[in-house]
């Protein structure tokens, strides 16, 4: 399992605000597929940065919201909800899954 670890929790946070309140519509996406994949909403830390030609979605999870996985998603792909939005959520999904597994039995060590 690959995932990158970002140096700091306070890198790229200054330009980054919730998902929910940039994408209304999708978060509802990411929510749909957390929920199908059973994960907890609180198990994900969606932000997003408004750019010019797009949103950046950066998605944090595991202990602490360790891991990061970003993606840029321009105006058409949104508005059209392209697959590429549903891939990314599904393989985010994944690695979430994947992420609290290892976390918990890094936990229940002796």
């Amino acid at each position: 399992m690959h995932l990158e670890k970002p140096a700091k929790m306070s890198d790229n946070v200054s330009f980054e605000k919730p998902l929910r309140s940039v994408e209304p519509a999708l978060y509802g996406w990411l929510q749909s597929e957390m929920s199908r994949l059973h994960i907890h909403p609180y198990d994900v830390h969606a932000g997003a940065e408004v750019q010019s030609d797009g949103v950046l979605v950066r998605l944090r999870f595991g202990e602490r919201l360790s891991y990061v996985q970003e993606q840029h998603f321009s105006r058409d792909a949104i508005e059209s909800q392209s697959l590429e939005i549903n891939r990314f959520f599904a393989k985010v999904g994944e690695d979430i899954q994947k992420a609290l597994v290892s976390d918990y039995f890094k936990m229940m060590k002796p």
